[in-house]
């Protein structure tokens, strides 16, 4: 049952990153005076968001198994952990945006109390605020990171359960 949380979780902030993200690049390439940093931003918020999604599928298709199960206990928790560290750092991309300009463009989501409000006015706040964004940049790459890693040890240990099947049963625990 704790799974089940975690999993609608992570679902909701995946949802919130693209959410996010899919504004962000509405902006840039609406706004003639948009320039590379909010498309990056956008494209780290997007891919971790995937990756989100992407971690979030190999859970759902682990829930269904009876057997082999990729994720432990505590690997869920490291994944409920991540996403919920990805939520945090979401948030406060879209605080520091909202900071960077006037109203313009909404972002809403009925879970998230912050609007991302964006305008290519006010561009005399950013260089405070770049360095904030950068570490959040930082900090949304270390979390895609460890995202990456945890897909690929979901890879490897569903490649070990095909790998296990093909063997004789008196050969499966030689480990």
């Amino acid at each position: 049952m704790e799974a089940l949380g975690a999993a609608g979780s992570v679902v909701g902030i995946a949802g919130f990153g693209l959410q996010i993200a899919g504004t962000l690049q509405t902006y840039a390439e609406a706004s003639l005076e948009a320039d590379d940093r909010i498309r990056d931003i956008a494209n780290d918020i997007s891919a971790t968001a995937s990756a989100l999604q992407r971690l979030q599928a190999v859970i759902d298709h682990d829930e269904k198994l009876a057997e082999g199960r990729v994720f432990s206990v505590e690997g869920l928790k490291s994944v409920n952990k991540i996403s919920s560290q990805c939520d945090v750092v979401f948030k406060r991309i879209v605080e520091l945006l909202n900071k960077a300009g006037n109203p313009g463009e909404q972002l809403s989501n009925a879970e998230r109390v912050k609007d991302l409000k964006l305008s290519t006015l006010d561009h005399l706040k950013w260089p405070w605020l770049e360095p904030k964004i950068s570490r959040c940049r930082l900090e949304l790459e270390r979390l895609l990171i460890k995202l990456l890693l945890m897909l690929q040890i979901s890879n490897l240990a569903n490649q070990q359960t095909v790998y296990d099947e093909g063997l004789p049963s008196s050969c499966r625990n030689r480990y």
